[in-house]
């Protein structure tokens, strides 16, 4: 989620927690966990952290190397409804013609994602 952009809930079910082991129960969020609570009814589906994916040259027929800020945003939306909560998009060596076309993931990187956009575009520093 970007820092302009929170909501809340819960949610209910089989809980991944930090050290491996799995809880049935409930987490209430914001931007963040909030509460984690042991709960026997909390459902049989499984609640996972995000996964960070470092390394995107390019996913559903989208090219960070020539895509657009649209383009780019889409992607954000894909990589999100598999799971992904942050991604890096890498270049892979080109022509300085082509790389030129980087400036729009340091643009959509510098802004952060839309808010129609789940999953963030990381860089690197």
């Amino acid at each position: 989620m970007t820092a302009s952009h929170t909501s809340s809930g819960k949610l209910s079910g089989v809980i991944a927690r930090p050290d491996g082991s799995l809880i049935r129960g409930r987490v209430t969020f914001t931007d963040r966990i909030t509460a984690l609570e042991p709960a026997s009814n909390g459902g049989n589906d499984y609640i996972l952290p995000g996964f960070v994916d470092l390394q995107v040259n390019g996913s559903h027929g989208i090219d960070v190397m020539n895509a657009s800020p649209d383009a780019l945003s889409a992607l954000s939306r894909h990589l999100a409804r598999e799971g992904a909560t942050a991604w890096m998009p890498t270049a892979r060596i080109s022509t300085a013609s082509s790389a030129s076309r980087v400036r729009n993931l340091r643009r959509l990187s510098s802004s952060g994602t839309s808010r129609s956009s789940p999953a963030t575009l990381t860089r690197s520093r």
